[in-house]
């Protein structure tokens, strides 16, 4: 756990020092000397098997390992790509063999697990600015490439009307109960939008879309009240009895109804599996080792408290038939499943031919599930080559991505696109931001550009005139660095901005819905709009407030210098917002690169000044570059300076030369030449750090009861019977309501929706009251309206 003491340069160098004597001594591994932390064992010897048709529940105390095994079924551990490729030796996190019907993908490396299996995670990451029928429409059209026909090119009308019918959107919201606010927006903490519990049933149903042969789900009862839970793990169970699937569910505490519905349970302690197998063995098994399951306790909750030291209050050694005399310990129990007839039926199935093949289970996903099989496909089922140990995967299951590259990038082009036009506060105080700085800068320079020179000799040879004239040149020259400078501010701090999606972004990747490369550059050319704004409402005012060059090709040229350096610009950020864990370091490393940018751009330090050993940051500056462009084409190209000499030298090369710059037009064309293979060369490292960089939540740790000092802790006992109560001066308050009304707009249709209608309440002091209700009923929105929390909509009634 980070703490002040451990967190300090000295204490982080004793600790390398003593990974180093720990290797020395054999105790630590070479990999391991980097690291800040000593690996270790999450899983540990997990043989299960899962069968199509059924549905699996996994449960376990907090740390036991649940969502690990999840994610390892479903290749989502934090790992090397390839994880379980034959060329990666390396593997840290994963050990052991998966099999989906019978092969692994080494067998074929064009196994795409991602199209196998699908993973729904703890939580809730959307785009907050899109409805739920926009996500689930987003979803369908990167799983399936937008069609009901699962593979081939061929064309059926009953799929095409399926199509037009959004059916398989409008199944699943109708199945998770959402058809009631299908067109609100699904929000977060900053925009209104679902409940938290109808937004859990949004991520459920974004990775429904896909209709995954198999399928994990990871605590999808977060935020979901029990009948909720019991709803949806019913229309879960219903359709993998109907599809032959298999689908995986952790839960930390379902009720008895939920329980009920699943086909076998894992339970798993300390990443021990000590038990496998059907739900209505799993009590009798427990009472076979000396627990019995008290009468007024839930079937899931004594199952999570037998492996912890609770566990002992409910073993009585006198009904154990296996003689044990004390409580199991994690390792006990998994020894004991072992040697139970549950552990030896799992090793039979490990040895034993496999019973299912890709295309017989192919053919019995798309009957169920109302797909339409291509000639192909039928092909495929038909042919007895594509049974056997090494059978043929069917052809969906062996594409990485369902879209073309193309669509794939028109798919998130068009999402980043609605979600700019919805953030109208984002738009407006942008284009406000902008506006303000180009009044000020033109403001404060006004007229800058106009150094009065006189032209009627065509020459200027009075050193007191050029010195003058050079003095007001400066200011183009501020001008420029102030632009630029603003330009890259903004871009600097609203890189952070990123991190926010950026759990989005990890999501969807890591599940295939689009290549990486296509959503790096959907992503980049849908802010084109913004940028083109932001320049528009800031280079045009400096540029005629200033009074720089008044010629159609010098405007023209501005515009596009700062356009294409923006967009550079805002590339390189994305890349460091991508690239580092948090805000912070974000804010600090963007600063740092802005400073140094600034410093070696031309302004500061005038290219001339450069020491040598510093000009390599010139060259590889793109402000450097910009801030040559502008130079070049205020002063060198079809410019008023084109027809004086100074001393026998162009005035405009007289001016760019008393600065250091290179003088020369085509240094115009020489920026463009570095700023836009600088923007496709971090678009493509872009691409590689959203493939290759992870930044996971981390969980809270889970401090044992054993690892806390017995004085410490009877200590603690004393200090707490001897206590004090102390009664303080203290207002009691009653609280009632009357006729609580609030209405709202519709995210995107306009219509009123009533969320509270006519509540009353009274609420007397010294007394606890459970306000309870189904998810979505409004608890959240009355304990917000009766506490004045509320900012937005219409509030009707009273609170006194």
């Amino acid at each position: 756990i980070p703490t002040v003491r451990n967190q300090n340069i000295f204490y982080v160098t004793y600790r390398f020092i003593r990974r180093i004597k720990d290797y020395c001594k054999s105790k630590r591994e070479r990999s391991e000397i980097f690291l800040p932390y000593k690996q270790v064992t999450i899983l540990k010897n997990v043989s299960l098997c899962f069968r199509p048709g059924n549905a699996y529940l996994v449960l376990g105390p907090p740390g036991c390992g649940k969502t690990t095994l999840l994610k390892a079924i479903a290749a989502r551990l934090p790992h090397k790509d390839g994880m379980l490729d034959k060329d990666d030796v390396d593997k840290p996190h994963i050990t052991g063999t998966i099999k989906f019907n019978g092969l692994t993908k080494e067998d074929d490396p064009n196994l795409v697990l991602p199209s196998v299996v699908s993973y729904v995670g703890q939580h809730d990451m959307h785009a907050p600015l899109l409805t739920v029928e926009e996500t689930f429409g987003f979803a369908f059209e990167c799983c399936t490439g937008g069609s009901h026909l699962r593979t081939g090119t061929q064309n059926s009308d009953e799929a095409s009307s399926l199509n037009a019918a959004h059916f398989t959107e409008n199944l699943t919201i109708d199945g998770l109960d959402l058809a009631h606010v299908r067109g609100t927006f699904v929000g977060n903490d900053n925009v209104r939008g679902v409940s938290g519990g109808q937004r859990r049933r949004v991520t459920i149903g974004e990775m429904m879309m896909a209709n995954n042969p198999v399928a994990c789900a990871d605590e999808i009862s977060t935020g979901l009240d029990a009948a909720a839970t019991c709803d949806i793990i019913r229309s879960i169970v219903t359709f993998t009895k109907a599809a032959m699937t298999t689908r995986i569910v952790a839960l930390l505490q379902p009720g008895p109804e939920t329980f009920s519905q699943f086909d076998e349970v894992i339970v798993l302690a300390e990443g021990y599996v000590i038990f496998s197998g059907p739900i209505d063995d799993v009590v009798e098994y427990f009472s076979d080792l000396g627990y019995e399951l008290p009468a007024t306790m839930d079937v899931a909750d004594f199952l999570q408290l037998l492996p912890t030291e609770d566990g002992a209050a409910y073993f009585d050694h006198t009904r154990s038939k296996r003689g044990a005399i004390e409580h199991y310990t994690p390792e006990g129990f998994a020894e004991a499943f072992q040697k139970s007839s549950f552990g030896q039926n799992i090793r039979d199935e490990l040895t034993a031919p496999h019973p299912h093949t890709w295309i017989k289970s192919k053919t019995l996903l798309q009957k169920a599930t109302g797909a339409f099989v291509d000639e192909e496909s039928k092909k495929e089922a038909n042919s007895e080559q594509s049974l056997g140990s090494k059978e043929k995967i069917p052809k969906e299951f062996r594409l990485p991505h369902k879209n073309s590259f193309f669509r794939s990038m028109v798919l998130n082009f068009n999402r980043y696109i609605i979600l700019w036009k919805r953030d109208k506060g984002f738009i407006i105080g942008k284009l406000a931001e902008n506006f303000a700085m180009a009044s000020s800068i033109g403001g404060i320079l006004f007229n800058g550009g106009n150094i009065g020179i006189d032209t009627s000799e065509g020459f200027i040879n009075d050193p007191d005139a050029v010195d003058t004239t050079f003095e007001k040149s400066l200011a183009i020259y501020g001008v420029f660095f102030l632009a630029l400078w603003h330009l890259s501010q903004g871009t600097t701090i609203n890189a952070s901005d990123e991190l926010a999606v950026r759990t989005i972004n990890y999501k969807h990747i890591d599940a295939n819905f689009f290549q990486t490369a296509s959503f790096a550059i959907g992503r980049t050319l849908s802010t084109l709009p913004q940028k083109t704004l932001e320049i528009m409402i800031f280079a045009i005012p400096v540029y005629f407030l200033f009074n720089l060059n008044r010629t159609a090709a010098g405007f023209f040229i501005f515009l596009a210098i700062v356009f294409t350096y923006n967009f550079a610009i805002y590339i390189f950020y994305s890349v460091l917002s991508n690239l580092l864990p948090d805000k912070g370091t974000v804010q600090g490393v963007g600063i740092t690169f802005l400073l140094l940018m600034a410093q070696f751009g031309g302004f500061i330090v005038y290219p001339d000044a450069i020491p040598v050993w510093y000009e390599w940051l010139y060259w590889i500056n793109p402000f450097g570059w910009a801030m040559q462009a502008l130079v070049a084409n205020e002063f060198q190209i079809g410019t008023k300076y084109d027809g004086i000499s100074v001393f026998g030298v162009t005035g405009g090369a007289f001016f760019v030369n008393q600065k250091g710059f290179i003088p020369g037009g085509e240094r115009v064309g020489f920026s463009f030449a570095f700023l836009v293979p600088f923007t496709v060369i971090f678009v493509f490292i872009l691409t590689i750090v959203l493939k290759k960089v992870r930044y996971e939540g981390t969980k809270n740790n889970t401090v044992k009861d054993q690892d806390i000092d017995e004085k410490e802790k009877k200590k603690s006992e004393d200090v707490v019977s001897q206590s004090i109560v102390t009664q303080l001066p203290f207002t009691r308050v009653d609280l009632t309501f009357k006729n609580i009304t609030y209405d709202v707009v519709a995210s995107t249709t306009g219509e009123t929706l009533k969320l509270l209608k006519n509540v009353n309440g009274f609420m007397k002091a010294g007394r606890m009251c459970a306000l309870v209700g189904s998810s979505g009923a409004g608890k959240t929105t009355l304990m917000d309206v009766i506490s004045l929390r509320k900012t937005s909509g219409n509030v009707g009634g009273e609170v006194r």
